[in-house]
């Protein structure tokens, strides 16, 4: 022993205290083990001396190291109330949950340096978490070194909370890391068909750091993560809803719709009729088109009335559904349009006639007959007093008094009438039985809101000719009380009128039709000319018309001697509205795209004899 072939072996056993710790070191960093005075040197003689220097053992630091392992804790929107409000589903899972101390140092290697402390990482401030609350980044932000929160526009959605345990030391194995969420987190994007299980997770890497126990620290790169899951809207049942086919009638209800925690909600008609035909089977069949507007919330159905397949100014709108506020609203725009019954004037007798009646015997007749016509109870020519001509201009037959045209200051009654006898109707009509009142035969007269006329010709064709029409109620006077009864009329309001301008041109020479209020309930129409057709509509119902050319009387110059024949009649009247039904879904969406729906019927309660407050398949609680 003692000689230069001795060997002295040094095992080192267990951990080294590095400190102080040089600046970035780390697995590098060595500290020497001075032997000085540990060997002594002998002569041979035996003199000795303690070897005071010389002898050293470097020692290399040993670090910790992230490894593989993982831990994970879970968190539930369902459960959330005061920045947002979630939809229980009583589970276990709430919005609290928290991870040891050990858990997250078990996602280091320790190494030599045993045992390492945890703690929040202060780097990880203004860092984004990769997730969104109502589409707005959430950012971890280091409060202090125990508290880190997860701020997204201003709100704190989560907060992560370090606490020390039974043994009152942060940093150690007992160590609770608490994580509370306080507000929705986007589920982005949805897993189809994920619904409330749908999960996201929350990565905490970087967010924690470990430090053995002679000061060498590593960021926690990966392992820590919290589940969140998803909640989803609910919606429904939602109520059926009835209206009556009246301008004005109204149904409001609720959607029944809770967004929970992913606020706010948004609704949308997902399923409506594409058309609505109304008047079913009546001659005033409609079918309405459909307008789907502000972010498909509004359903307008409406009258074409231009033809373009549009929505126009100028169209008619009679039903629309309103979502808002959680509910819906349906709306009644429009009455029952009228049956619009056209009369032609095909088939009447030739030569001068008393009188005669058009129409279909099934449904409602026209009595056409002079402003002033012979009485046959007094005896005497019906030629000596107004008679009706007949006319052919192209393809359609028109009517005069006393002539082909009606000159100014003539004119001519028209009684709207039901249950004529067809053997005095047009075509059965012969001259000869049209030239005695007693064969104006009709049960009753029938009640119109508007009415028009067609000029088929003037003279001159481009006019201008002015017109007087007056709106009137009579009592059903057939046979030979007809003619009496033209006169103490009770006078009905024209309320307004309107012109479908048919534009002639002589040259440069056109009239365009004016409409004039008189005050007195009656209107005045200037510059119609050849095929102008003139509709009025009056405040209540009339069943008379008496239709005048006052082309003598109208202020205007050169036109005194202009005279115009009528070639069409028309009248619009009210019917019976058969019930609708109408089938919607409403959808509830939540912010990160969750959805629910649900169905109902508006059943809109028809007029006349289908008024009876009930529409088949509408269930009214």
């Amino acid at each position: 022993m003692g000689t230069a072939d001795d060997a002295f072996t040094f095992t080192l056993l267990d951990q080294i205290d590095h400190t102080p710790l040089a600046t970035g070191g780390g697995d590098a960093e060595t500290i020497a083990l001075s032997l000085a005075s540990v060997f002594v040197a002998t002569d041979g003689d035996g003199d000795s001396v303690v070897i005071d220097a010389g002898a050293s053992v470097t020692i290399e630091n040993d670090v910790p190291q992230n490894n593989a392992a993982t831990v994970n804790v879970n968190v539930d929107e369902d459960e959330l109330t005061g920045l947002s409000t979630g939809i229980t589903d009583n589970d276990a899972t709430t919005t609290v949950a928290a991870f040891t101390g050990a858990q997250i140092a078990g996602l280091v290697n320790a190494g030599a340096d045993e045992p390492v402390t945890v703690s929040l990482n202060p780097l990880i401030d203004n860092v984004d978490t990769g997730l969104d609350s109502k589409g707005s980044s959430i950012l971890f932000d280091f409060v202090d070194a125990t508290h880190v929160n997860g701020v997204a526009d201003g709100r704190t959605v989560f907060t992560l909370v370090q606490t020390a345990g039974a043994d009152t030391k942060l940093g150690t194995a007992d160590d609770a890391f608490t994580f509370t969420l306080l507000d929705q987190i986007d589920h982005t994007p949805l897993a189809t068909g994920g619904g409330d299980a749908e999960t996201i997770a929350l990565s905490l890497a970087s967010v924690f750091a470990a430090t053995d126990f002679d000061g060498d620290s590593v960021v926690i790169d990966a392992g820590a993560s919290v589940t969140i899951e998803n909640d989803v809207p609910t919606i429904g049942l939602i109520s059926d809803g009835l209206v009556d086919f009246a301008a004005g009638s109204s149904v409001t209800k609720t959607l029944s719709g809770v967004v929970g925690a992913d606020e706010p909600a948004t609704y949308s008609i997902t399923s409506s009729p594409a058309t609505v035909t109304i008047l079913d089977g009546t001659s005033s069949q409609v079918t309405l088109l459909r307008d789907l507007t502000n972010s498909n919330t509004v359903a307008t159905y409406f009258k074409d009335v231009d033809s373009s397949g549009t929505h126009n100014a100028g169209d008619i709108d009679f039903f629309k559904l309103t979502l808002s506020g959680g509910n819906y609203t349906f709306d009644v725009l429009e009455n029952p349009p009228p049956a619009e019954v056209n009369f032609s004037f095909a088939g009447a007798p030739s030569g001068s006639n008393l009188f005669m009646t058009f129409g279909n015997p099934a449904s409602t007749q026209i009595v056409v007959i002079g402003k002033d016509p012979l009485d046959q109870s007094a005896g005497g020519n019906i030629t000596t007093k107004d008679v009706l001509n007949i006319s052919q201009a192209g393809s359609t037959t028109s009517f005069g008094v006393n002539g082909n045209q009606i000159n100014p200051g003539e004119g001519a009654f028209i009684t709207y009438v039901t249950g004529a006898n067809t053997n005095f109707l047009v075509p059965n009509l012969d001259q000869n039985e049209a030239d005695v009142e007693a064969n104006i035969a009709f049960t009753n007269v029938v009640n119109a809101s508007s009415a028009s006329f067609t000029v088929n010709q003037t003279n001159p064709g481009v006019g201008p000719v002015s017109v007087k029409i007056s709106a009137l109620n009579t009592a059903a006077e057939p046979g030979v009380n007809f003619v009496n009864g033209l006169t103490g009329d009770t006078a009905v309001t024209i309320t307004s009128v309107s012109v479908v301008d048919n534009i002639v041109k002589t040259g440069n020479t056109q009239f365009l039709p004016t409409v004039t209020d008189n005050g007195d309930g009656t209107w005045t129409i200037k510059g119609l000319s050849t095929g102008d057709k003139v509709q009025w509509t009056t405040s209540g119902t009339h069943d008379r018309v008496l239709i005048e050319n006052v082309s003598n009387a109208d202020g205007v110059s050169g036109n005194d001697n202009n005279t115009f024949d009528i070639g069409g009649f028309g009248l619009s009247q009210a019917q019976p509205a058969p019930d609708e039904k109408l089938d919607f879904t409403v959808q509830i969406a939540d912010f990160d795209g969750d959805t629910a729906s649900d169905s109902f019927s508006i059943g809109i309660d028809g007029t006349g004899i289908f008024d009876d407050n009930h529409v088949d398949g509408v269930v009214i609680a």
